[in-house]
């Protein structure tokens, strides 16, 4: 899917390294002061560019955006892994590096892996966010689809 300068493609494995960094950042910037500064950078270790590089080989879904060729953010998906509730699809992670967020480009990201979704007849979905930090809330995103937020998991679901 191309849009002018924009671009939502599955990942490759040259994407590791960007990955990595989009992670890396994308964390930073939504943790810090939620987890202490040495618990965070232990976490964010162990998603370096080797962790990547095999899911990526393991084929996990990640779907990636490029702004005008850089790797901007990303999105991970599949089926759902919250057996007790009646969805099928999930989206487990969407992060933006921090200099795209606030532009629109995750509501595109979504938009994109839910189409995925649909065309492997995997829908509705589902998607887990914490609010502890609720900096990228989803709220905006939920215009037309249902959505229950429990408060001892956490989890927000979108039909």
């Amino acid at each position: 899917m191309k849009i002018g300068a924009v671009t939502i493609r599955q990942a490759r494995p040259e994407d590791a390294e960007s990955l990595a960094d989009i992670h890396g950042a994308a964390w930073r910037g939504a943790y810090r002061g939620v987890l202490s500064g040495v618990e965070l950078e232990r976490l964010l270790a162990r998603c370096g560019v080797s962790w990547w590089h095999a899911v990526i080989r393991y084929k996990t879904r990640i779907l990636v955006l490029e702004v005008c060729g850089t790797l901007a953010g990303y999105a991970t998906f599949g089926h759902s892994r919250l057996k007790h509730l009646p969805f099928t699809g999930e989206i487990y992670e969407l992060y933006l590096h921090p200099d795209y967020q606030g532009l629109g480009f995750g509501q595109r990201l979504f938009a994109a892996a839910r189409s995925v979704l649909r065309e492997c007849r995997v829908s509705p979905c589902a998607f887990s966010r914490t609010t502890k930090r609720p900096k990228a809330s989803m709220k905006r995103w939920a215009a037309g689809f249902a959505t229950r937020v429990s408060s001892a998991s956490a989890d927000q679901t979108f039909r």
